[in-house]
């Protein structure tokens, strides 16, 4: 969630409500559903009552839970992944038994089992951790969804992925009967999740499959770092692991953090994919406040490739590991299969432009 500044003299939740209302419509809530918030105690408190006031306004019932930002063992990173950040009783249990969750919290929860068994019950759950005014630009958009839509099937039906690119890309993959996830910033559908904002396609490649090199050149984006690159890295990767970082200060800071985890399942490919957004800003993440990921992440014609972990039931990753980072790589060629997608960032099938 952004700025933890919480003034109390100004009434931002009043104002948040005709924008969370329109967002619980976008994800076909009515008003026979129950809608849980999900919360820690670092969660901005006007996002929670925004989203009660919208939830009332169409006549749902709605309540929030709320855990403990910090978790039972002290970590060396914080906001990682993992299976300690949400209890396994009662918020399991209350999630479950609601039709969809709005998740304000600002833990890693993603690449949880109970994440997963929420999902897995027929729950939807929308991720909502941006700053209204991202929030406002990015609200789904049909064409959007069509586009993502359509490239999540080409995703899903392929073997093969391969990535180029003029400073030095050359990187395979094998996703063999993996599933293809098409987020398009709503949770309209039974078991699903998303985040908003979004527009992206991905999938898990297997866990020993990437095979040559990645370079990260200037002004792509290491996102955990919230860093744009300065001067070109280059990564490669051999048995489906990547097995070194080479370059100036920003692979110094690149494998300062991978070896922080002190977990081999950190150099693994979580999952790769490209972004369908028109509208998403690449230089947001540079701008004051703690917005622009979902900006980097979504950009239209970007290749988005994660690391570590990928255990998640939307995309049927198998690396359970607390350790998470995302590469945003602009100028690249793609293909799935023998299918060119991508031709340096601009998308080529007339279906998924």
């Amino acid at each position: 969630m952004f700025n933890n500044d919480f003034g109390i003299g100004y009434n931002l939740a009043g104002e948040l409500v005709p924008l969370f209302k329109e967002q619980l419509l976008n994800c076909k809530v009515n008003k026979n559903e129950t809608v849980v918030i999900f919360s820690d105690s670092m969660t901005n408190p006007h996002y929670p009552s925004g989203i009660m006031g919208a939830a009332r306004e169409i006549g749902c019932d709605v309540f929030q839970i709320s855990v403990p930002y910090f978790t039972k063992e002290k970590r060396k990173i914080t906001r990682a992944y993992g299976d300690d950040v949400v209890p396994n009783k009662g918020p399991l249990e209350a999630m479950q038994a609601a039709d969809i969750v709005f998740d304000v919290s600002t833990i890693g929860w993603l690449y949880s089992h109970v994440h997963n068994e929420i999902l897995k019950s027929g729950t939807r759950v929308l991720m909502v951790a941006h700053p209204p005014d991202i929030l406002r630009r990015l609200l789904p958009l049909e064409e959007v969804k069509i586009k993502t839509v359509n490239g999540a099937n080409v995703l899903q039906q392929g073997k093969k992925i391969r990535m180029t690119s003029e400073a030095g890309t050359d990187l395979t993959f094998d996703k063999t009967n993996r599933k293809a996830l098409a987020q398009y910033g709503a949770a309209d559908e039974p078991g699903r999740w998303d985040n908003w904002p979004s527009g992206q396609v991905g999938c898990a490649p297997l866990e020993n499959s990437a095979e040559g090199v990645l370079i990260l050149d200037v002004g792509d984006i290491i996102l955990r770092l919230r860093r744009y690159v300065s001067a070109p890295i280059r990564c490669e990767f051999k048995n489906g692991k990547m097995i070194s970082i080479e370059g100036g200060l920003d692979a110094f800071m690149l494998r300062e953090y991978m070896q922080e985890w002190e977990d081999e399942k950190a150099y693994i490919p979580a999952h790769i994919g490209w972004g369908t957004e028109h509208r998403a800003v690449w230089i947001e993440l540079a701008l004051p406040g703690d917005g622009g990921v979902m900006d980097a992440e979504s950009y239209y014609g970007d290749v988005l490739l994660g690391m570590g972990a990928n255990y998640f039931i939307g995309l049927g990753g198998e690396n359970v590991t607390s350790a998470h980072i995302d590469f945003c790589l602009r100028n690249h060629n793609f293909w799935v299969d023998d299918l060119q997608v991508l031709e340096k960032g601009s998308i080529l099938p007339k279906d998924l432009k």
